[in-house]
C-alpha cells in the first residue's frame, strides 16, 4: 500500500509565501560594450509581493528587468555578472534554458506589444508556442486568463476581432492576460502604464495588486504615487557622476516613503533629484 506523505509546510506558505524569496539578486553587474553599467546590485524579491524598482531615467532599471528575463542574451556587447537566482539557478549565464525561463518568469513591456491576429489569437499565442492543442483546454484558458486581467467582460462577445482594435487600456491588459496564459510564477512589468491615460493606469493599478495573492511581481516605475499604492518592497537605483547605476536603498515601501535610510532616496521622493 502506498503511504500519502503529509506536505511539510515551508516557513511563509501560511502566508502566501511572501517570506521566502521568489528571486535573490547577488553582487550583479551588466556591462555593455565593455563599459560598467550597473554595479554590485543585491537584493532578494519576496515571493507573492509586489516589488518596485525605482529611480531616475538611465538608472538601470529596464536594463535589469530585462536581466532577469535574459533579454539581453541576443546581444553581443551585453555582459552579466554575479548571480540572479531563480529555482536554486543562477540566470547568470547558460544553466537555464531560455524558453523554460520565459515561460515561468513573464514580461509586460512599456507600449502595449499586441501581435496581428484576433483577441484569442493573441491570449494563447504562448500555450500553442509550447504546444498546447487541446480546443476545449485552449477555450478554458483564455476566459480565465481574461478574467485574471480583468478584461473578459469588455471582450468576451468579440473575442474573433482584431487586439488592435482595443484601447491602449485594454491592448495593456490583453498583454497581460498573454503573460498569465502560460502560467508564470513570476511576472516583470516596465512601466506598464506609462502610456495610459488615468483611467487606464488605475485599472492597471487595481489590477496589479489583485495579481499579487496568486503570483510575484517586479515593477519599474518612474510615478512615485503608483509606487507607494502598489508596492510591498520598493528598490531604489541611481547613477552617479560616473553614470554608474547601483542600488542605493532597498526595503518595505512602508519605510522607504515614509523614512527612508538613506538621504539620496530622501531626495528623490520628494522631487528634489532628478
Amino acid at each position: 500500500m502506498d503511504l500519502q506523505l503529509a506536505k511539510v509546510k515551508t516557513p511563509g506558505e501560511e502566508t502566501g509565501g511572501a517570506d521566502r524569496d521568489a528571486i535573490t539578486i547577488s553582487g550583479f553587474s551588466f556591462y555593455y560594450d565593455n563599459k560598467k553599467v550597473i554595479e554590485d546590485v543585491s537584493f532578494a524579491v519576496k515571493e507573492r509581493t509586489i516589488t518596485s524598482i525605482i529611480g531616475p531615467s538611465g538608472c538601470g532599471k529596464t536594463t535589469l528587468l530585462k536581466s532577469i528575463n535574459r533579454l539581453h542574451d541576443e546581444n553581443p556587447k551585453a555582459k552579466m555578472t554575479g548571480t540572479i537566482l531563480f529555482d536554486g539557478r543562477n540566470l547568470v549565464g547558460k544553466a537555464f534554458d531560455v524558453m523554460l525561463l520565459r515561460k515561468r518568469v513573464g514580461m509586460v513591456f512599456q507600449k502595449p506589444n499586441v501581435f496581428p491576429g484576433s483577441i484569442y489569437e493573441n491570449v494563447l499565442f504562448g500555450p500553442k508556442l509550447y504546444g498546447v492543442r487541446d480546443k476545449e483546454y485552449l477555450d478554458w484558458l483564455c476566459e480565465s486568463s481574461l478574467r485574471k486581467a480583468a478584461l473578459w467582460d469588455e471582450v468576451k462577445t468579440k473575442l474573433t476581432a482584431p487586439a488592435t482594435n482595443l484601447s491602449g487600456g485594454q491592448q495593456q491588459r490583453l498583454c497581460i492576460a498573454r503573460t498569465l496564459a502560460v502560467q508564470p510564477e513570476v511576472i516583470l512589468m516596465d512601466e506598464p502604464c506609462s502610456a495610459l491615460d488615468p483611467i487606464s493606469t488605475l485599472k492597471i493599478e487595481d489590477l496589479i495588486v489583485e495579481l499579487k495573492e496568486r503570483y510575484t511581481l517586479v515593477v519599474v516605475t518612474h510615478n512615485m504615487q503608483q509606487a507607494a499604492r502598489i508596492s510591498s518592497y520598493v528598490a531604489f537605483m541611481y547613477a552617479g557622476e560616473d553614470l554608474i547605476a547601483r542600488l542605493v536603498e532597498f526595503g518595505r515601501a512602508s519605510s522607504i516613503f515614509v523614512n527612508p535610510a538613506n538621504a539620496l532616496t530622501e531626495k528623490y521622493i520628494a522631487g528634489t533629484l532628478g
